[in-house]
C-alpha cells in the first residue's frame, strides 16, 4: 500500500478495495489469482476489437480503458482520485494527471509522433514516451497494459509493428525496466525491449 496519501484520497481508494483485501471491487466479486486470470481473458479477449489509437488524447485513451475493463470494473475509463506509487515515489498526483498529460502530448505532437525515425530512434524515444505515461499513470489499474497498446499504435503510425507476444512475454523484465525509467530516468532497457519487440 502506497501510504502518502491526503485523507480524502485515502477515503477514496478504500471504497474502491474489497475490504480486509488489496483487491479492487469488481462485478464478478473476485479476489486473488481467480481476479487475475479472469482480468487478463477478458483483456486479451477486448483487445481484439479495441479503438485504435489515432489522436493519443487522453480522452482517447480512456475510451480505449473503458472498452477494455468495463465488464469488470464500474469505473473504467476514470481518471485516478488518489495518490498512488511506486514504494515512496509517488506517480502524478491526481489533481495534475490532465495538466501533465497534456505537456507529455504537446511534446509527442511536437516530435510529429515519432514519423519518420528510424528503428533504433524509434525505439529510444518511445521508451521515454512510455516512461512518461507511466508517470501519470491516469488510471486505478490497467496502466501498463494501456502504455504497451499505446506503444503499439505509436509504432504503427511509423510503419513498425510491436510484437504484444514478444513485449508480454517476461513480464518481469518489462516491469524491470520501467522501474528503471521511473525511478532513476533511464530508458535505456525499456528502449532495448522496444527494439527487440520490433517487426
Amino acid at each position: 500500500m502506497y501510504n502518502a496519501r491526503l485523507a480524502h484520497e485515502q477515503t477514496v481508494y478504500d471504497r474502491l478495495i474489497i475490504a480486509g483485501t488489496p483487491y479492487f471491487k469488481n462485478k464478478m466479486n473476485l479476489q486473488g489469482v481467480e481476479l487475475e486470470t479472469f482480468e487478463a481473458r477478458l483483456v486479451s479477449i477486448k483487445t481484439i476489437t479495441r479503438p485504435t489509437l489515432t489522436t493519443f488524447r487522453l480522452p482517447e485513451i480512456q475510451l480505449l480503458h473503458k472498452h477494455l475493463f468495463s465488464e469488470l470494473y464500474e469505473w473504467a475509463g476514470e481518471l485516478r482520485q488518489y495518490t498512488t506509487g511506486r514504494g515512496e515515489i509517488p506517480f502524478c498526483r491526481p489533481e495534475f494527471i490532465v495538466s501533465f498529460y497534456g505537456d507529455v502530448w504537446r511534446k509527442l505532437q511536437n516530435e510529429q509522433f515519432l514519423r519518420g525515425l528510424n528503428r533504433e530512434d524509434f525505439a529510444q524515444r518511445s521508451a521515454y514516451y512510455c516512461s512518461e505515461f507511466n508517470a501519470v499513470h491516469p488510471f486505478i489499474e490497467g496502466n501498463g497494459r494501456i502504455t504497451r497498446l499505446l506503444l503499439q499504435d505509436l509504432a504503427a503510425t511509423n510503419g513498425y509493428r510491436i510484437s504484444m507476444t514478444a513485449l508480454e512475454s517476461d513480464k518481469g523484465a518489462w516491469y524491470a525496466a520501467m522501474k528503471a525509467a521511473f525511478e532513476a530516468a533511464d530508458t535505456r532497457l525499456l528502449a532495448k525491449l522496444i527494439l527487440s519487440a520490433m517487426e
